[in-house]
């Protein structure tokens, strides 16, 4: 089916530099320049493998975007690109369980998110959950544990788990940095990249 980006970018030559740097693995690309031209693109989003928008929109914000692709594609792959350096905003991504970088842009951090976006999507739903169950077992990861890991990997960011599981927030939290504890891995973000490359790599040792 191919593999089809957003972006989202109100600054034109920034929009079309972004494209052609995702372009160059034959990916398509979709351009919009507002929150309202993206979220018009109605059936065409359904087939997306991941987003990069701009925070700072005229008729609103990236996370905009991130929210309504995501009520159309849960844990779609979202980069959400900015000139904004702060704390809040760094904790706000995380919240939403979307990637951030600032501008300018680097090719190889657009690359690298592509990448782990196409992971994604090639990857069966039943290949992650069958090496996330092993890797839970090995790292002895306790049934609550598992839930949150599960959510992460369908890309949900931590209110979202939340949410979904009807859990505190500091529940959440302890659940998370157990896990981190058991796998040694310094984020979530990490583990779920980890899991991920494990399940690629296992299926193309398997078509091999």
């Amino acid at each position: 089916m191919g593999e089809h980006f957003l972006v989202v970018e109100d600054d034109v030559r920034v929009a079309r530099h972004i494209a052609r740097d995702l372009e160059k693995s034959r990916r398509k690309v979709l351009i919009a320049h507002t929150v309202q031209e993206a979220c018009a693109m109605g059936n065409s989003l359904r087939e997306m493998t991941g987003a990069v928008v701009d925070l700072s929109l005229p008729d609103g914000t990236g996370f905009d975007v991130a929210r309504y692709l995501r009520a159309r594609i849960p844990g779609l792959p979202v980069l959400v690109i900015t000139a904004t350096r702060s704390a809040e905003l760094v904790n706000a991504c995380q919240l939403l369980g979307v990637e951030l970088v600032l501008k300018p842009t680097p090719r190889d951090n657009l690359q690298v998110f592509a990448e782990r976006a196409s992971w994604l999507k090639r990857v069966s739903n039943d290949q992650i959950a069958r090496y996330a169950a092993q890797y839970a077992l090995e790292h002895d990861l306790s049934r609550r544990e598992q839930d949150v890991l599960g959510l992460a990997l369908q890309g949900l960011g931590r209110r979202e788990i939340c949410e979904k599981l009807g859990r505190p927030e500091p529940t959440v939290k302890m659940q998370i940095r157990a896990m981190l504890r058991k796998t040694k891995k310094p984020t979530l973000g990490a583990l779920v990249t980890h899991i991920l490359m494990d399940a690629w790599l296992a299926r193309n040792a398997w078509q091999s």
